[in-house]
């Protein structure tokens, strides 16, 4: 009985980080998206107007640093819990 009552006790531990893991990978794509719209709108600060200020949020779509972001961030979640 013992066994049993530690057993659970790992397995709903274990259950609990599964849960608790997926919201720092969320926090992690949206602080790497902000990062990568920060750098975009750094780097095309440059080649426009000074009127023309980016006011708009890039899409991931629509840079290629933003597609291998979604790619990569993604393959993070298929660690194993240690």
């Amino acid at each position: 009985m013992m066994l049993l009552s530690i057993l659970y006790s790992i397995w709903s531990l274990a259950f609990m980080i599964r849960l608790l893991i997926p919201n720092v990978y969320d926090e992690l794509f949206v602080f790497m998206q902000v990062q990568i719209i920060t750098d975009v709108n750094n780097s095309s600060q440059s080649f426009r107007e000074p009127h023309e200020k980016v006011s708009h949020l890039v899409s991931p779509l629509q840079s290629p640093v933003g597609i291998h972001t979604m790619i990569s961030v993604p393959l993070l979640s298929q660690l194993p819990i240690l």
